[in-house]
């Protein structure tokens, strides 16, 4: 015998899920009061879009690419900062998260380097090419308590 349900979903409050049980303790809540500061690394193919909507949600601090043109586009059409150092992202203490939109065989290395300076990271797919490498990054982000995304 099959039990009826409920059409109706519980309203989600004060952390809770959609089933009332609370949040487990361990996931931190974050609440911010403005939009992270986000850099953009690689404004190529997907990374153009990538820039346009982080542009549009107020988020976009800086763009990085090692394409001249790319950076002259970039800064033209959404006069923010452009720079073709990885390393000057990095040590921006004013940037909160980093978007890494380059060839698969520079997502490790990259988001890695990220979590170590103590940014958050969204990775287009694939995170890695190898779940070694992925597990690690999923690992460095725990340790240092950095939000990782794909």
């Amino acid at each position: 015998m099959a039990s009826k349900m409920s059409s109706k979903t519980p309203e989600k409050q004060n952390g809770q899920r959609g089933n009332g049980a609370a949040a487990p303790a361990n996931i931190p809540t974050v609440v911010r009061s403005k939009p992270p500061k986000v850099a953009v690394v690689g404004a190529g193919y997907w990374g153009k879009n990538l820039v346009r909507n982080f542009h549009n949600l107020g988020a976009l601090a800086a763009v990085c690419d090692t394409r001249p043109e790319a950076l002259k586009q970039v800064s033209e059409k959404y006069k923010v900062h452009v720079t073709a150092s990885y390393d000057e992202i990095l040590n921006d203490q004013s940037i909160d998260a980093v978007v890494i939109a380059l060839p698969a065989v520079m997502h490790y290395d990259s988001a890695k380097r990220a979590i170590l300076a103590g940014k958050d990271v969204y990775v287009e797919k694939p995170l890695a090419l190898h779940v070694p490498e992925a597990r690690e990054l999923v690992n460095l982000a725990r340790e240092y308590n950095r939000i990782l995304m794909v």
